[in-house]
């Protein structure tokens, strides 16, 4: 009825070894390509009428989220884990949680809603936000969101660390720019990828803004405007 799906761009042994202690079935996409056309990949693959996404850099303290997460199974319907963002180096009583599409049961009918021009890949910045767009995609398609009492674990750097990078800034941009998609799957079709400096951080000498400008001037938006007005400088 499932089919646990991991869309990877590095090591996952780790995330594999939580799966395979289910028994239960599960494709490992390994550099198919960015992280939306993983997804829509490995959904395809499928022999299931359900997909269990589960990021190459999520574990589980036990194997229990996997019941808990079925349990709240019902058409229409897209489940959650409640990921927290834990680091090696903070204490449980620091760890800061989250919701979103890092551990998510989903009908594979709904799969092809990836944005085919999004999509978090190694060495450019620009595609990012793919999770924040899917989740638009499927409001707008009638699909309701709830949370499981699951558990995932995010392992790396924390939440709040990441909240400061380039590529959760973009997340946030493209998020507000998703609410004038309207479910158009050409709407970002000219949004442009920058290379990558350090991890999550576009090089020097390119700017974050580069990578909306031609969507919103498509959309007659300001992009200077719309990231000032995000981090509630105006």
């Amino acid at each position: 009825m499932i089919t646990i799906c991991v869309p990877s761009i590095g090591e996952h042994s780790a995330t594999e070894e939580c799966i395979k202690r289910l028994g239960v079935p599960y494709l490992i996409g390994d550099n198919l390509g960015n992280a939306s056309f993983t997804r829509r990949a490995l959904a395809i693959q499928a022999e299931t009428d359900w997909v269990l996404y589960v990021d190459a850099d999520i574990t589980f303290d036990d194997d229990t989220w996997f019941s808990k997460i079925k349990t709240r199974m019902q058409p229409d319907t897209a489940i959650y884990a409640h990921t927290i963002w834990r680091h090696k180096d903070y204490a449980a009583s620091e760890l800061m949680g989250t919701l979103d599409c890092q551990c998510m049961l989903v009908e594979k009918k709904y799969c092809h809603l990836w944005d085919k021009y999004l999509g978090t890949e190694k060495g450019v910045i620009g595609g990012d936000g793919e999770s924040e767009d899917f989740l638009t995609n499927l409001r707008y398609h009638g699909v309701n969101t709830v949370c499981s009492e699951a558990i995932a674990i995010h392992n790396g750097i924390t939440r709040e660390e990441f909240c400061q990078t380039d590529r959760a800034n973009l997340g946030n941009l493209l998020l507000a720019l998703s609410s004038y998609k309207k479910g158009d799957p050409e709407f970002f079709k000219d949004i442009v990828k920058v290379p990558c400096g350090r991890k999550n951080y576009v090089a020097e000498g390119y700017d974050l803004l580069d990578c909306i400008r031609p969507i919103c001037n498509k959309i007659n938006l300001d992009a200077e405007s719309l990231s000032l007005s995000l981090r509630g400088l105006v």
